[in-house]
C-alpha cells in the first residue's frame, strides 16, 4: 500500500492550478496501478472549459491472477458546471481498445465534481493498493470538498471479479464480469458506523481498540467494502490525523477527513468525519 498527499486551493481558475489538481490525482493511481493510455502532459496541459474534458488516462488494476482478471478505470480531467470547479469522471470496465476508450461491459459515466471553490490551501489525499484506490479533496467546506472509492470486491473472503466504484454524489455501482447492477456504496451512514444495507446488529460488535475501533465481524469483514467509513465527529481526533481500525482482527490505518457532501461515500451530515483507508 502506498499514500499521497498535497497542498494546493482547490479550484481550477489558471491552468497551473488544473495541472496541479489533475496530477495529484493522477499520482494517486499512480501508486498501485499502472497506466496503460493517456493523452495528457501535466506540464502543459490546459483548461478545456465547462463540463468539458481536457485530457484522460487509462489504468489497469495491475493485481491480475490466481483466476482474477484486471480491470481498467477511465479517467478524465476538466471541470465542473462553473469553470473554476475541479471534476473528473470515472468509467470501470474489462477491456480497452488501447486508442483510450473502454469497450465491453462497463460502469456508466459518473462525474465527481466541486459544487463551490476555495482559494485556501488545504492539505488533500490519497492511498492505493492492488485493486482499490481512493482520494478526498479535504476541505472543510461540504461543497468544495469531493472523494472517490475504487475497490475490487471480496466473496466468501477472497478476491473475485466483481469492482464497486463510487464518487462523492453518486455510486457507479458494482460491475460483474458480464453485468453491472446497482450496488451503492453506503458501507457507513449518519445512523452509525456501519450501514445495516452491508452489517447488521447481529454481527457487529463495536468496541474501541487505542484510538481507533474493533470490527469482530461473526461472519468475516471479508465481503464488504472497506475504502471508507464514517465517525461522529470529533470522536477519534483532529481532521488529517491516522487510527487504527481493526476489521476481522486485521489492523488498518485510517485517515480522518472532513465531512463530505451529496448523497454519496459518507453522507450529507456534518455531525460526521470520513475514515479513509490510508496506508
Amino acid at each position: 500500500m502506498a499514500t499521497h498527499s498535497l497542498s494546493f486551493a482547490p479550484q481550477v481558475t489558471t491552468d497551473a492550478e488544473f495541472r496541479i489538481f489533475g496530477k495529484f490525482i493522477s499520482d494517486i493511481f499512480g501508486l498501485s496501478f499502472s497506466q496503460i493510455y493517456s493523452n495528457i502532459n501535466w506540464t502543459t496541459i490546459t483548461r478545456a472549459g465547462i463540463s468539458t474534458v481536457a485530457g484522460k488516462e487509462i489504468w489497469s488494476s495491475n493485481d491480475a491472477g490466481g483466476g482474477l482478471n484486471n480491470f481498467y478505470v477511465l479517467v478524465e480531467y476538466g471541470q465542473g458546471a462553473n469553470a473554476n470547479y475541479m471534476c473528473i469522471w470515472l468509467t470501470v470496465g474489462w477491456s480497452h481498445d488501447g486508442a483510450g476508450n473502454l469497450t465491453g461491459v462497463t460502469t456508466t459515466r459518473q462525474e465527481c465534481r466541486q459544487g463551490a471553490q476555495s482559494a485556501t490551501p488545504i492539505t488533500n489525499y490519497g492511498s492505493a493498493d492492488a485493486g482499490r484506490c481512493r482520494g478526498v479533496i479535504n476541505s472543510s467546506i461540504s461543497s468544495v470538498a469531493v472523494c472517490f472509492s475504487i475497490e475490487r470486491l471480496k466473496e466468501n473472503g477472497a478476491f473475485v471479479n466483481k469492482v464497486n466504484c463510487a464518487v462523492n454524489s453518486n455510486s457507479i455501482g458494482q460491475l460483474n464480469q458480464t453485468s453491472k447492477t446497482g450496488y451503492a456504496y453506503t458501507a457507513i451512514n449518519g445512523g452509525g458506523l456501519l450501514n445495516p444495507a452491508f452489517a447488521t446488529s447481529a454481527n457487529i460488535n463495536e468496541g474501541y481498540v487505542g484510538l481507533g475501533f474493533a470490527f469482530p465481524f461473526a461472519n468475516g469483514w471479508g465481503n464488504k467494502l472497506r475504502n471508507w467509513m464514517s465517525v461522529p465527529s470529533g470522536q477519534l481526533g483532529a481532521v488529517g490525523g491516522t487510527v487504527p481500525v481493526e476489521i476481522g482482527g486485521v489492523s488498518s490505518d485510517y485517515l480522518i477527513t472532513h465531512p463530505i457532501g451529496g448523497a454519496g461515500l459518507i453522507g450529507s451530515s456534518t455531525n460526521y468525519n470520513g475514515l479513509m483507508l490510508y496506508q
